[in-house]
């Protein structure tokens, strides 16, 4: 009866610490190339990354999507893929059609069931936007009654495969679709600010999707949701004044919108937000390491609150150094080493899924471009270590029980001591 005792506290211990696993604290990372000069993936080689900042993007698997120039029997090109799979590009025939690339007017999403979103131009010219290898949508397309003209090349998808895209109405300016409504008409007035120049669109898997624009008459930016103003220039934000809006970092699933905000065009510094709190404030000391901005203002978020940004060390030349960071830790910097080759300089436009771990673009000082992951290694919190703990007392106690003059034979085994000693 102890023994079923014992065996039953261990499986609540063991099932206490897997309740409170995904809240321990994410601890260090290890860094691992995941796609370089050289690599095959579906038949086609890799032969070069672009030098613009061209967007990477990772699902809660793990899998990340890029692009990069490859090499194949079918032909060479641009090409859109991911570690895993080849989707698009050197001749490749999707959905009927021959997609094609350049190095730098594109961009890319992945959702948590491995669906890539991409624009491609078509062989008229024009861009279509793409789901994997299904043309979603294309110029001439009616939605809501509104016939596309030309496509943003940034979508976003969230897990339902809703698209959230910049399109152009012919003849107009931008707006805001999916690929089944029109979210929002250039033109519309916010709070007297009428808005143009929709762009960067970001989707959540509740279908709330934030977004960019310009208020045509007093020319200053804006982030907006669909029904209202999220932040603009001029407004006060956490007793702060907004004076720029360079980035949205995204939004999460509760509705939570990563701001990055410049106060002061005459003051160095900046601040990160979400609606309800201020997250960071510099200059400032991050993980030990003077900062003082956030490089080329490039930030994201997951769905805890952990966001992943580009900071700017200064060197005591006076130049600055590029320091990449999640979850308020130092990842990477200009200057590390990876696989014996030296960092010349991080790039922009990375991402950072739930479980912590960051997909980022370096170039190494032989020039030569490799996409990398640092990998989050979860850091056990205390209470996880007083359940181990509780599981290792557990396991000593019926030994010492045993031990015990007259103690019962309630071994597995039904042994006792002095038997399995003879």
């Amino acid at each position: 009866m102890k023994y079923v005792i014992a065996m039953l506290l261990v499986g609540c211990a063991f099932a206490a610490m897997f309740a409170f696993h995904n809240s321990a604290r994410v601890g260090p990372y290890s860094l691992e190339i995941i796609a370089e000069v050289g690599d095959v993936i579906g038949g086609r080689t890799i032969i070069q990354f672009s030098r613009d900042p061209t967007p990477v993007r990772i699902n809660n698997d793990g899998e990340i999507a890029f692009y990069a120039k490859v090499s194949s029997a079918q032909g060479e090109g641009w090409s859109v893929m991911t570690q895993n799979r080849f989707i698009a590009g050197a001749g490749k025939l999707v959905d009927g059609r021959l997609p094609f690339f350049n190095d730098e007017d594109h961009g890319v999403a992945i959702n948590n069931l491995g669906q890539v979103t991409y624009t491609a131009f078509l062989p008229e010219g024009s861009r279509g936007l793409f789901v994997d290898e299904t043309l979603l949508v294309q110029p001439g397309d009616v939605i809501d009654g509104i016939t596309l003209g030309e496509f943003g090349r940034n979508p976003a998808i969230n897990d339902r495969g809703t698209v959230a895209f910049q399109g152009s109405e012919v003849g107009r300016g931008w707006n805001i679709f999916t690929q089944d409504r029109l979210v929002v008409e250039n033109g519309r007035v916010y709070d007297g600010h009428t808005m143009v120049s929709f762009k960067l669109p970001h989707i959540n898997n509740a279908g709330e999707i934030v977004f960019r624009a310009r208020s045509s008459n007093a020319h200053i930016d804006a982030v907006l949701a669909p029904d209202r103003i999220v932040a603009i220039g001029g407004d006060v934000l956490h007793g702060r004044p907004v004076f720029q809006l360079p980035e949205i970092g995204g939004i999460t699933d509760s509705g939570e919108i990563l701001l990055v905000i410049d106060p002061d065009p005459n003051t160095p510094g900046q601040f990160v937000a979400t609606e309800d709190r201020v997250l960071m404030e510099l200059p400032g000391e991050v993980d030990g390491i003077p900062l003082v901005n956030i490089w080329s203002d490039d930030v994201a978020i997951n769905n805890n609150l952990e966001f992943a940004f580009l900071g700017a060390f200064q060197r005591e030349d006076g130049t600055l150094q590029r320091v990449l960071f999640a979850d308020g830790q130092r990842i990477i910097a200009d200057g590390d080493v990876i696989d014996g080759k030296v960092i010349r300089r991080l790039r922009g436009n990375f991402d950072i899924n739930d479980r912590g771990d960051v997909v980022f673009r370096a170039e190494f000082e032989d020039l030569s471009r490799a996409v990398i992951l640092a990998r989050a290694i979860p850091e056990p919190d205390a209470l996880v270590l007083a359940v181990m703990a509780m599981i290792a007392l557990l396991c000593i106690a019926p030994r010492r029980l045993r031990r015990a003059p007259g103690a019962p034979r309630w071994l597995p085994c039904g042994r006792t001591l002095e038997e399995m000693r003879g």
